[in-house]
């Protein structure tokens, strides 16, 4: 469910994305994702479930807050009968395997500085490939997301994403991205300002600065 979480998030933009349907509540994405995801859990335990001594199971809701977090609550009852709502709390939703050697994946970020627009020449995936592509038409003053993941094998990620700038001052001119998370080189990136990250680190480096180890592998490009 994570997986699909981050796909649709990404695809629809968002910064937070809420589904449920598994009875099983998750809250959030692996550590070091820039959105998130919950999925709700169980709205309809039975009494006995949810009085029962050991592990009981409680009604749980999402709420999605100012500014694009999410909050996850439950209902829990009382020895009278009677019952409360309270925060709860829930592992978080997980977007590669457990089992697996681990997520290569890219994950790139786009930020468009107001009167930009740009119209995508070409994307390519020489390692991976693309869950969420590159968007075609970059508008000014908003963030794209897209994704390009690894496949099984030993070769990680290797992307690129072409774009010609069609307004403002700098328009005719080519955005060359690239954006690399290799299983056993170093990560890398190319085309335009940018700032990075890898694993499970919360914040981006010093502008220029590659997260040469680590996965996945973050890009956030200033356009």
């Amino acid at each position: 469910m994570g997986w699909f979480s981050l796909m649709a998030t990404f695809r629809s933009n968002v910064r937070a994305t809420v589904m449920g349907h598994t009875h099983v509540p998750k809250l959030s994405l692996p550590a070091g994702m820039d959105v998130t995801a919950m999925n709700t859990g169980f709205e309809c335990p039975a009494r006995p479930d949810m009085t029962r001594p050991a592990n009981p199971l409680r009604f749980t809701f999402g709420q999605v807050l100012a500014g694009g977090s999410v909050y996850m609550g439950q209902v829990i009852q009382r020895p009278d009968g009677s019952h409360a709502v309270q925060s709860a709390s829930a592992p978080r939703d997980w977007v590669v395997s457990p089992n697996a050697a681990g997520d290569f994946s890219c994950y790139v970020t786009l930020i468009c500085p107001p009167g930009f627009r740009a119209e995508r020449v070409s994307s390519a995936a020489a390692h991976g490939t693309y869950v969420v592509e590159a968007p075609v038409t970059l508008e000014g003053s908003a963030t794209y997301r897209f994704w390009l993941q690894d496949l099984p094998g030993v070769q990680g990620t290797e992307g690129t994403a072409q774009y010609r700038i069609t307004s403002g001052p700098r328009a005719g001119q080519m955005l060359n991205l690239t954006y690399e998370c290799p299983l056993i080189f170093s990560n890398s990136c190319s085309g335009a300002s940018f700032r990075t990250k890898s694993g499970e680190q919360q914040q981006y480096g010093a502008e220029g600065q590659i997260a040469t180890r680590g996965h996945p592998f973050f890009v956030q490009f200033q356009l």
